[in-house]
Parts: structure tokens; sequence; C-alpha cells
């Protein structure tokens, strides 16, 4: 038999108001972020299909109970935008109501020309998978931060707060506030470090270059990009 000793090291501590404590405490939200959105009245916005107005009403409350162990705040009332039947699209002028362009026009006719300036967030509902692209494409263009569910995933997990409070956590980091900050020693945070870390794969005649990197004096803000380069003979 193979005896073999080691040395179990002990879980990452965060950094909390109350002092330290075990990474595991925030998965379980026993702690709240570390820097919390808030959004005040109207300042976070739902967009939803007519036929999901129900859905998008009860998905807002979820949040908004998921949110306070996180420490997030989405206070008063979103901007509704509901996107009509197609029968009604094509009245506004929308013919082609297939891959989400009717989200797209709705979205631009109430966003664009720097309407939607100040929202912090765009929650979206669409109706099929197929309408991700152009309406994701449509709201970066206009420099929006969005989250976009299906109807029938969110459907499936409304009443659940664990997964509620996961897709809050994905929000909170796509505005760039912190989720968590790690405990570390002030021999290395004196020293003001960026953590990169770098890989390649080769796959054909192609190297794929992954990097990542620190920036930000705690450690949680990255910046990262992936690139393609031929292999030469």
């Amino acid at each position: 038999m193979i005896d073999v000793q080691g040395q179990k090291f002990r879980a990452p501590q965060i950094q909390t108001d109350r002092g330290s404590t075990a990474i595991d405490d925030y998965y379980k939200t026993r702690v709240p972020n570390s820097q919390p959105l808030n959004c005040e009245h109207e300042k976070w916005a739902m967009v939803y299909h007519t036929r999901d107005y129900d859905l998008a009403n009860q998905v807002i409350s979820q949040f908004q109970r998921a949110s306070k162990a996180l420490g997030m705040r989405f206070n008063g009332d979103p901007f509704f935008l509901e996107i009509p039947e197609d029968n009604d699209c094509r009245n506004e002028g929308v013919q082609n109501t297939r891959n989400g362009n009717n989200y797209v026009h709705f979205i631009n006719r109430d966003f664009g020309g720097g309407a939607g300036a100040g929202t912090k967030i765009v929650f979206v509902i669409i109706q099929r998978d197929t309408d991700y692209s152009n309406v994701k494409k449509c709201l970066d263009r206009l420099g929006l931060v969005s989250q976009i569910m299906v109807q029938k995933n969110i459907q499936r997990i409304v009443n659940s707060l664990g997964p509620i409070s996961n897709i809050l956590r994905q929000v909170n980091a796509k505005t760039y506030k912190d989720l968590f900050r790690l405990e570390i020693k002030p021999s290395i945070a004196n020293l003001n470090p960026m953590i990169v870390a770098l890989d390649l794969v080769n796959k054909g005649r192609q190297s794929i270059i992954g990097l990542a990197a620190t920036n930000s004096a705690k450690m949680t803000q990255h910046f990262s990009q992936v690139r393609f380069q031929e292999l030469h003979a």
C-alpha cells in the first residue's frame, strides 16, 4: 500500500465588513457581495414579450427577494419595455420579427440615441434561443449591460432562489463590481502585484493563445484576451 503524506491547506479566506471568513460562506450566501449593485427607480429595465407579462413580474419579484442576501438593491420599478405580438409589430413597421428582430426594433426605439444612458442593467426575456444573437449585439452596440434569459429556462428556475441568486451574481460582475475579495498577505499586497496567466493550445495549423491578468489593486478585476495565430512550417 502506498503511504502518501501531505499538507492540507485551509480554504481561501475573503474579506468582509466583519473581518475574514471562509470563501464557502460567500457561496452559501452568508455574506454579501463586496461591491453590491444598487439600482434606483427606472435605472434598471425589463424587456419582455407581451405573452410573458406574468413571468416578467415574477422574475422581478424574485430578483428583489434574492438580492437582499447579496447586499444588492433593485429599488422601485424597472423601466418596462413590452414587445407586442407579431401583427402589432408589423403595424409599427417591423416586417421581419424572426431571430429577435422584433426586440431589436423596440430596444433601438426606446434606448437608442442616448435614451438608455444611466440604465445600469437591462434584463431581457427572449422567447427563443435564436433571438439571442441579434438582441445581444443590439444591446452591446448601445453600450448597455444586459442579462438575457430564454423564456423556457427562466420559467423552470424562477421559484428557486439558488439559481436566481447565481444570475444576480453574474449581473453584479457584469457591472464591474467585485463579488468578493480574497484575503492577501500584506507582504504580497504591498508589492502592488499583477497575476498573469497564459495558456497555449495547438489545433491543426493554428495556435490558440489565452491570456488573463489582474488589473485592479484588490486583484479582483481582470483583462482577458484570446488570440489565434497561424503556425508556420
